[in-house]
């Protein structure tokens, strides 16, 4: 397992084909443009709205009838709440969820401001969804007070294999000594919640 600490402070499942995907588009001389973007294959076009956040991939979903669910089926994950608006973020997050299609996560990334909004049980919830879809790595980065606590379900994910924390999170480790059990990358930034005893513990458990 390769770690690293800083100071503190594949399976695609591919979209329905069909061929409205050939969108037309008319230029000023009113010549018809092929688009195309829309012309790529559907596993093309699901490895690029993975590398965006997860908000942009939706908002794809306005540029015609074929693109409206693709982004459902993809499988990383970059929640992020950049501009402060907690409630719509909470629901943003459930309804990405509940909507996704994809038989599993590669990658749930999960970035916002904790506060009365957001509670523990919303966060249990997201990670328990996420356990359940077989995901592969976690990186939840909260950025202020007050802390989360990691979810218990991500102490014995089965294919949990890299674990990302960054901010005030939590760690407190289950009375199961069956901990992390495929865990093979632990990156730690500024985790100013840690003390040298739990990170004894993460280390012997992964």
């Amino acid at each position: 397992m390769s770690t690293s600490i800083s100071n503190p402070m594949s399976n695609i499942s591919s979209a329905e084909s069909s061929n409205s995907k050939r969108q037309k588009f008319t230029n000023q001389k009113g010549v018809s443009v092929d688009d195309m973007i829309s012309n790529l294959p559907d596993a093309v076009l699901l490895h690029i709205l993975s590398i965006l956040t997860t908000k942009d991939a939706v908002a794809t979903g306005v540029l015609s009838n074929s693109w409206e669910y693709l982004w459902i089926n993809v499988l990383n994950l970059h929640l992020q709440d950049l501009d402060g608006k907690k409630h719509s973020f909470k629901n943003f997050v459930y309804r990405v969820l509940l909507q996704l299609t994809a038989p599993s996560i590669r990658k749930f990334h999960l970035q916002f401001k904790s506060d009365k909004d957001i509670n523990s049980c919303d966060v249990e919830s997201w990670f328990l969804i996420a356990v359940a879809r077989n995901v592969q790595e976690v990186n939840p980065v909260c950025q202020s007070k007050p802390p989360i606590h990691l979810p218990r379900c991500v102490f014995t994910c089965r294919t949990l294999v890299s674990l990302a924390l960054c901010g005030r999170v939590v760690i407190k480790f289950p009375s199961s000594s069956f901990c992390f059990p495929s865990l093979k990358n632990l990156d730690l930034h500024y985790v100013s919640t840690l003390d040298d005893d739990t990170v004894r513990e993460l280390i012997s458990n992964c």
